[in-house]
């Protein structure tokens, strides 16, 4: 799954990559395929929810961005510490790429 995020390498995606790996092949790579389709490289960002400790991946095809809803996915169970590195406003959250995300 480490080469899902391509060039991004930063603790943010560590933290990502440790939250998404045990999930990744059963619940949330099913959604992008049927949403999106195999082969095309999404976008994704990554913020925090102003009312609780979840962390928001919203994910999307910047291809198709007005006819392809983005998937939003909600995880939690990440330490403060780790949250604090996410910005709490979504305009200032860091585009970044997935690539060869699907088997």
């Amino acid at each position: 799954m480490s080469k899902f995020f391509g060039s991004n390498k930063s603790s943010q995606t560590e933290i990502l990559y440790r939250k998404l790996e045990p999930i990744w092949d059963t619940n949330i790579a099913p959604v992008l395929i049927e949403a999106f389709g195999k082969g095309t490289t999404l976008y994704l960002i990554l913020y925090l929810e102003s009312y609780s400790h979840e962390l928001i991946m919203e994910v999307w095809d910047p291809k198709h961005v007005e006819s392809k809803p983005s998937q939003v996915f909600k995880l939690s169970g990440i330490t403060d510490n780790d949250i604090n590195n996410f910005p709490k406003d979504r305009s200032k959250a860091k585009i970044m790429t997935l690539e060869n995300w699907h088997d």
